[in-house]
């Protein structure tokens, strides 16, 4: 009866402890919801910055993520508020520096096949 009861026990403490782990918080919300909404919000315009000032460009897309669109956080929670903009800051700032890095390898390429054809 002693070893039924401890069985019992155990395997509900692991059944509760596996429920837990995919309970998801309200900070886990506003990062997922902020992490779809910084890739959308990336322009992939960032390519000609990329293009025209090659690496310059490219810090420039890193260090100029914008800001959280306040439309999006009005009304719910901190914890909502926070996990949103750590998401959409992260998400859109790796998304730009990746358009940008694209305008520089067209650069690098297009270079790179002009002095190709060049006679010394």
């Amino acid at each position: 009866m002693l070893k039924k009861f401890i069985c019992i026990i155990l395997v509900l403490s692991f059944v509760f402890m596996l429920g837990s782990e995919f309970q998801y918080t309200t900070y886990d919300m506003g990062y997922q919801h902020g992490k779809m909404d910084g890739k959308r919000d990336a322009s992939w315009l960032w390519i000609f910055a990329g293009t025209g000032c090659n690496c310059l460009g490219v810090a420039v897309a890193y260090f100029m993520p914008g800001d959280v669109p306040s439309g999006k956080i009005v009304g719910m929670t901190p914890e909502y508020t926070m996990g949103y903009a750590d998401a959409y800051i992260k998400a859109k700032r790796w998304r730009q520096v990746m358009w940008a890095s694209i305008g520089w390898a067209i650069n690098s390429a297009l270079l790179g096949a002009g002095a190709s054809t060049y006679d010394y």
